[in-house]
């Protein structure tokens, strides 16, 4: 055992880290949200719920390990989550400050701060993430390798790949530090938890090898997630440590290059230091996950969203070369007087405080994402169908509602709804089931475009949230929400009105656009798209010549192309409001369906989504047009608008 006993310091630093505990749950439990909704609700969902439902134990999504510890806080709601991480952010600190004693690093206490304070680490301490307790587990393995202490760290450390897979590229580098310290039985010890899992797997699933058959990470959503440059991570650092962390982290890399000349100058013998836990455990395991990281949004593997933040599972390995940067950078005015040294610690401390504090997560403010979820939960609860079945996928819905997210007689997930229909019949939903669709889960993660439930005569749309200020979500799109019934009846869709223009006469509704005698289907005149303008003439209709009850606007036409290339117009329909400003919009790429014989004129036709509420308001506005893609010149004619709906 080393002796890293520290005097005053070592002292202090308890009463130091209880203080800052109490301060981040003081901060986190008056907060609004957690950071990161999505996936910190959905962690705290499986680990609030594993104990009504144990095979969530087994849930690789979840991670097991982390399921089992966090679980036993979960029971006390999302706080007790919380406080999980905030203890495991506070033990991770308390660890690498006694790593830096055992280094004889100076000013080992300012380590504690560029752990917690880092931009990247900070915010995770208030979710129910996994970042957090993994590097609680890293760093106590680490220094208990520092403390000769390896078959119980090795038997630890065995289960990180079950808080965070990635723990399976930091193994490798515990089996380097063992072999250079020849620990050979420890080595077979960093199989423990693969194998314990393993074997619990061909127990309760039948499968012994459910760790790579139940992977989550296929990339079978690449499509979804998409890929990014190889060096989002890195350049990205002013959101992961902050500029004045990222200065120490340079001077601490050139200070350890320096040392390690050193060494080699002098031939200092290396096994009598620790200078190769620190090297391959905590400089390599930042240096790996990064790498990995960074490789897989790069490539679009393993379904990686570049999330910056799965960066603070391996954060805190950093804060030793800031410490030595920092070390290396100030320690001669540290040493002279004590008025310098106090106002370089207090500004440099008020820079490394304040940095997280000016992120766009703090304070932890509801999102305009979960504004609207939160809107559309306060309705539900008004409403008479929160006994019915829910179907959905967005985790902070039933968070906010308090069901029973695993309970399969009361909930079932959005993206299993036509798998199950298509598998068992629609029978298998059960009648006045309540279908939550958004634009962000439902589009995306469930793959169910909005106008297959609109067209489903199975459902029936009851209500529809979107936002007074337009914004997009994951794939690009304008956010809403849309509510919709399964019907115990099936529920026709019927054409409620037809339009038809000619474009024979300058029509009062057509507020721009060319009348051309050159070219026409019918009569003597078409609508002329010209080559330099990018949309063609607005069709606006007063929102009271709509049927109540449509959904959908199909557009049919005929259009002669002079260019004789292919067609890259597309039929938009859109919503203002008398301020003109835009509170729906829809655009379909129109498809050439059949030609006629008579100068080469071609029937076109597509179909776009209306929302109910987009014209409730009779103030509000509908217009039409073609947006000219790719700007060549067309002639519309015989253009029909039918309002379908029930």
């Amino acid at each position: 055992m080393v002796n890293d006993k520290g005097g005053i310091e070592s002292k202090v630093v308890p009463y130091l880290l209880g203080s800052i505990f109490v301060l981040l749950i003081a901060t986190f439990f008056f907060s609004e949200t957690c950071f990161y909704s999505g996936d910190c609700m959905q962690h705290y969902l499986i680990a609030r719920y594993s104990w009504l439902h144990p095979n969530l134990f087994l849930d690789s999504w979840g991670k097991p390990f982390f399921t089992l510890i966090c679980s036993l806080f979960a029971q006390f709601g999302l706080k007790g989550a919380i406080f999980f991480n905030v203890f495991c952010g506070v033990a991770t600190a308390y660890f690498i400050f006694k790593i830096c004693k055992i280094l004889n690093l100076e000013n080992a206490w300012i380590a504690i701060f560029f752990v917690l304070f880092a931009p990247g680490y900070f915010p995770t301490l208030n979710s129910g993430l996994t970042e957090p307790f993994f590097s609680f587990i890293l760093m106590a393995c680490i220094y208990g390798f520092f403390n000769k202490k390896y078959a119980i760290s090795c038997i630890v450390i065995s289960f990180l790949p079950f808080i965070r897979t990635e723990g399976f590229f930091i193994l490798p580098l515990f089996i380097l530090a063992l072999v250079y310290r020849g620990q050979w039985f420890s080595i077979l010890l960093l199989g423990f938890g693969t194998l314990l899992y393993s074997i619990i797997g061909k127990i309760f699933l039948n499968d012994f090898f459910w760790i790579m058959n139940q992977n989550p990470y296929n990339g079978s959503n690449k499509e979804i997630y998409g890929h990014g440059k190889l060096l989002h991570f890195v350049s990205n650092y002013d959101y992961l440590i902050g500029t004045t962390l990222m200065i120490f982290l340079m001077a601490g890399l050139l200070a350890l290059t320096r040392s390690l000349q050193s060494n080699k100058t002098k031939n200092i013998i290396l096994r009598d230091t620790f200078f190769i836990e620190e090297l391959f455990l905590l400089y390599g395991s930042f240096a790996i996950y990064l790498v990995a990281h960074s490789i897989m949004w790069w490539k679009g593997w393993a379904n990686s969203l570049g999330l910056l933040r799965v960066m603070a599972a391996v954060l805190p390995c950093t804060a030793i070369i800031c410490l030595r940067g920092f070390n290396l950078l100030f320690i001669q005015q540290l040493r002279k007087t004590t008025t310098i040294k106090h106002t370089i610690i207090i500004g440099v401390l008020a820079f490394i405080i304040i940095t997280p504090l000016t992120k766009n997560y703090f304070p932890f403010k509801l999102t305009p994402e979960q504004l609207m979820v939160k809107k559309a939960a306060d309705w539900f609860k008004t409403t008479n169908y929160t006994k019915q079945r829910l179907i959905y996928l967005d985790p902070f819905l039933t968070y906010l509602l308090d069901v029973d997210t695993y309970d399969p007689y009361k909930v079932a997930q959005l993206w299993g709804l036509y798998p199950t229909i298509k598998t068992y019949g629609i029978d298998a939903i059960p009648d006045s089931s309540v279908v939550f669709w958004d634009a962000h889960y439902g589009a995306n993660e469930c793959r169910i475009p909005l106008g297959k439930l609109i067209e489903d005569n199975h459902f029936k749309l009851i209500k529809s949230f979107t936002p007074e200020i337009k914004f997009n979500t994951l794939s690009g799109s304008g956010y809403e929400i849309h509510v919709f019934m399964k019907l115990k009846k099936v529920s026709e869709i019927d054409q409620l009105k037809s339009l038809r223009f000619d474009f024979e006469t300058q029509a009062t509704q057509i507020t721009s656009g060319v009348l051309d005698s050159t070219f026409a289907f019918s009569g003597n005149k078409s609508l002329k798209i010209i080559s330099t303008n990018e949309y063609s003439g607005s069709l606006n209709l007063p929102v009271g010549d709509i049927p109540i009850g449509t959904l959908q606007c199909k557009m049919r036409a005929r259009i002669y192309n002079p260019n004789q290339d292919s067609i890259k117009l597309v039929s938009v329909i859109s919503f203002n409001d008398k301020n003109n400003n835009n509170l729906m919009y829809d655009g379909k790429n129109i498809a050439i369906e059949s030609s006629t014989k008579s100068n080469d004129w071609f029937e076109v036709e597509s179909t776009c989504n209306l929302i109910p509420s987009s014209y409730a308001n009779k103030t509000n506005k509908f217009g039409f047009y073609f947006w000219n893609l790719n700007h060549k010149t067309y002639y519309i004619d015989n253009l029909e608008l039918h309002f379908i709906g029930r």
